[in-house]
């Protein structure tokens, strides 16, 4: 894994090299960095992926398709809480520098937009708001009609992390498993 700023540069030239892209997340620090990397593979007619690893994951990956089978979903909801900067902690993703400046909007938020996109469709609208520390929350309005809402954080403390989603519809309610 590369840091962001200098992982779009890179996949800009690797495209026009003619290249096939597998990103980490973010894909740049800024939205010109992203877009530079879109039209390269575009232009390129080149593949590109982000690699979230949790979307990628055969249990979940199987649970999002039969969820995308089933349809009907009114709303989701997603938590996505590290104690990355908790006192305490000794990961060693806490020396990033590009998680400390952008948080867990842009360090866990892609992995759980990988698991509400395919199901509930591409984001329309959004809304955010600021929580304690670096924590976001989100209010997203779909294409598919459905809604969720999603709070994101590396400051949690360590009692208050985990990561859980729901979704809720026609049929009930469903988990991401694990």
């Amino acid at each position: 894994a590369l840091p962001p700023d200098v992982q779009a540069p890179l996949a800009v030239r690797a495209a026009e090299a003619g290249c096939h892209l597998l990103m980490d997340k973010p894909v740049a620090t800024t939205v010109a960095g992203a877009r530079a990397v879109a039209e390269a593979a575009e232009k390129a007619g080149v593949a590109s992926v982000v690699f979230c690893t949790l979307r990628f994951a055969p249990e979940t990956a199987a649970w999002i398709a039969e969820q995308t089978a089933v349809g009907g979903w009114f709303t989701a909801r997603a938590q996505w809480l590290g104690s990355l900067y908790a006192a305490g902690s000794a990961s060693e993703y806490a020396d990033s520098p590009w998680r400390r400046e952008k948080g867990g909007l842009w360090d866990v938020g892609p992995h759980a937009l990988s698991v509400l996109i395919p199901v509930l469709g591409e984001v329309e609208r959004l809304t955010a708001a600021a929580g304690p520390a670096d924590t976001t929350h989100l209010i997203l309005r779909h294409a598919s009609g459905a809604s969720s809402t999603v709070t994101l954080g590396l400051s949690a403390p360590p009692g208050a992390a985990g990561v859980e989603m729901e979704l809720r519809g026609e049929r009930g309610a469903a988990s991401v498993p694990g």
